[in-house]
């Protein structure tokens, strides 16, 4: 990620002296760790618009990208958060949590076909395991590989017609995963005696509700710099009020097929 890059050249600066463009670029940073705990601190009260205005008041990176897209999908805004996601995985391409929830955002504005493209990269992105742990990054989630192929089966679902086959692939694909989330596997077992009779499911998609990527800690005894202190597990794991999960009716092509749940 280019802000923990710019944090480690800053330090390295500081240790052989530093000059007044890395203070100064210290400081830039302290103001956007300022501005990312403040959006923090909003969304943490169910504020999303002040979370919105902070987080777009932020240095763009990754992380705070992910964050801002979390929130615009909070609010119904799926084109919006389609659009700060694309700019997360602009940031860093190996981001897999900003393909899968982007897929989420392309399933809502009804694009069956760029909600698969994203599922499909993100299970490249995960390299064959089964999960990653953003703990180190400060978010408190795993994904998990058996929610993406999960995701990836119930869209070809939904289109039927030749695409059933790879909905039957995915979705044992998803259940010989080690770790499947307890509350996606009843789903997956239903899923699978519908396609294996052939025919469709109702089954609803994962919404990776995973919280935001918290900031560092500043720690303030580190003169004119700053150095992120705490680890993972003191990060607060408030999620976001996800809207309602989205059911796939009969008929769809390539692009549409998504209907609102209830």
């Amino acid at each position: 990620d280019k802000f923990e890059e710019k944090s480690f050249q800053l330090d390295r600066l500081r240790d052989n002296g530093g000059d007044g463009g890395a203070r100064t670029a210290a400081n830039m940073l302290k103001v956007t760790i300022k501005r990312w705990s403040a959006a923090e601190d909003a969304f943490d009260r169910g504020d999303y618009a002040e979370a919105i205005d902070k987080f777009e008041s932020a240095q763009e990176t990754s992380r705070i990208l992910y964050n801002l897209g979390l929130c615009y999908l909070a609010t119904q805004q799926y084109q919006q958060a389609y659009d700060a996601l694309t700019k997360s995985i602009a940031c860093d391409g190996y981001l897999c949590a900003s393909y899968a929830v982007r897929a989420t955002c392309a399933v809502y504005l009804g694009n069956n076909e760029a909600a698969i493209d994203d599922l499909k990269l993100a299970i490249n992105t995960l390299r064959g395991h089964d999960f990653i742990d953003y703990g180190q990054l400060g978010l408190q989630y795993r994904l998990l590989r058996s929610d993406v192929l999960y995701n990836l089966a119930v869209v070809f679902c939904a289109m039927g017609g030749g695409r059933l086959r790879e909905a039957a692939k995915n979705c044992n694909e998803a259940l010989k995963c080690s770790e499947i989330r307890g509350d996606t596997k009843p789903q997956l077992d239903r899923l699978k005696e519908a396609l294996d009779q052939g025919a469709k499911s109702s089954e609803q998609i994962v919404l990776f509700n995973s919280g935001l990527f918290r900031a560092p800690r500043i720690d303030k005894n580190v003169g004119e710099g700053f150095k992120p202190v705490g680890k993972s597990d003191d990060i607060i794991t408030n999620k976001v009020a996800m809207p309602a999960p989205l059911s796939f009716g009969g008929g769809g092509g390539g692009g549409g097929g998504a209907a609102a749940g209830k």
